[in-house]
């Protein structure tokens, strides 16, 4: 877990999750609104050094299987997942693509603590809309999939592919 930093400007608290390099920035910008005149642009430039330090490189993993049909090796039902994470946040899809059957296709978005993600999962299925809480538990070789009612059928382990 990332150290948290509070900042305080024209009576508003900003809190953000902080590395090493936006520690650093911190220091040489406050050692340099010390020098500073009293000019009131300083607080701004601090926290815009901060912003910029703070974020990080989005990570994007994908997942997928596929359950060939005996006989027709055109045919397959698929599932996939794709999820990129920055940070706490995370957000991406994931789909059950039936061969013979209506597909579920949708979007999530939640957040990250430590392996687990919990998020709102939006899909379509059979022409109806709905939202479900799922967790995603991320693995080295794997991703666990797991939320809603069982007849659902959101449950999943699905296998790590290069993107």
């Amino acid at each position: 877990m990332k150290p948290i930093l509070a900042f305080h400007r024209s009576g508003r608290t900003y809190l953000r999750y902080v590395n090493a390099r936006s520690v650093l920035v911190l220091l040489i910008a406050t050692a340099t609104a010390a020098c500073s005149d009293g000019d009131q642009s300083v607080d701004t430039q601090v926290l815009t050094k901060i912003d910029m330090a703070a974020e990080t490189t989005p990570t994007r993993r994908c997942y997928r299987n596929e359950y060939a049909f005996e006989g027709e090796p055109n045919k397959a039902d698929v599932e996939s997942l794709t999820i990129e994470i920055n940070g706490v946040r995370a957000v991406g899809e994931y789909n059950w693509l039936p061969a013979f059957k209506d597909h579920r296709l949708g979007q999530f978005e939640g957040t990250v603590d430590g392996q687990t993600v919990t998020a709102s999962y939006e899909y379509t299925q059979e022409g109806r809309s709905d939202v479900a809480t799922i967790l995603i538990e991320l693995e080295s070789e794997q991703v666990v999939v797991e939320g809603g009612s069982p007849e659902l059928g959101l449950n999943a382990t699905i296998a790590r592919v290069d993107c």
